[in-house]
């Protein structure tokens, strides 16, 4: 298997079949291979039973954690079951453009590098697009512009020890950039593509990250104390 995407979901099934489609529309070209995994957060509301009802349209592994774990530990449960060369982390509520499998997976390459970013288009509640600069260490200290959609080789999450369970308020996708970069591994903006974001009027992932940010900020610290000078 050339390529793993893996859709975490919680309570957002009304987005899931947009997310699919852009998946399915993509230009893959030279990775003719993908498995998509759509991985349940034990779901409150009946995100798990319209998952179930896209199977046969979309042609994806559905699977459901053991109990609630939070963004970082569904991923790594998805990953842990993952084949795929290289890996995609797709949100439930956002979606791929239609050349995005192609052209980060190009740049990775083509550049000989081991992850692909891109800018952000955000749609839905607001149309703003994210300009993301080109990657270096000293702008990773201080800013986390790297999307947790960024293509990568699958060896990158083997090597780091997988997403940081305890970091369930955000910037989990931020340690692991970092904890890569530590690693020597090399990263390339793709200048070719977008990620495409939903904003949505109650923005609670932005909130809580605001709310804990102090919190994820020690977090990043304890674990990457050299890389941030402590």
């Amino acid at each position: 298997m050339d390529l793993s995407i893996i859709i975490p979901l919680y309570n957002q099934g009304q987005y899931l079949a947009e997310c699919l489609e852009s998946v399915k529309q993509n230009e893959a070209r030279k990775l003719k291979q993908k498995e998509i995994i759509v991985v349940d957060d034990c779901s409150t509301d009946d995100s798990f039973d319209v998952a179930k009802s896209l199977q046969d349209k979309y042609d994806f592994s559905l699977i459901q954690t053991p109990q609630n774990s939070k963004l970082p530990g569904a991923r790594n449960f998805a990953l842990k079951q993952a084949t795929g060369e290289f890996v995609i982390c797709l949100d439930s509520d956002d979606k791929l453009s239609k050349n995005y499998i192609h052209e980060t997976h190009r740049t990775i390459v083509k550049k000989n590098v081991d992850i692909a970013y891109c800018d952000s288009q955000c749609f839905d509640f607001k149309t703003h697009r994210y300009r993301w600069p080109e990657f270096s260490i000293n702008l990773l200290k201080r800013s986390p512009f790297i999307n947790c959609s960024a293509m990568y080789r699958k060896e990158i999450w083997d090597k780091v020890g997988g997403y940081k369970e305890d970091m369930v308020y955000g910037w989990e996708d931020y340690e692991f950039w970092v904890s890569a970069c530590e690693l020597g591994y090399k990263f390339k903006k793709c200048n070719r593509t977008e990620l495409m974001y939903r904003m949505k009027d109650t923005g609670m992932g932005a909130e809580a990250a605001n709310k804990h940010q102090q919190e994820i900020w020690q977090k990043l610290k304890q674990y990457h104390p050299n890389f941030f000078g402590v």
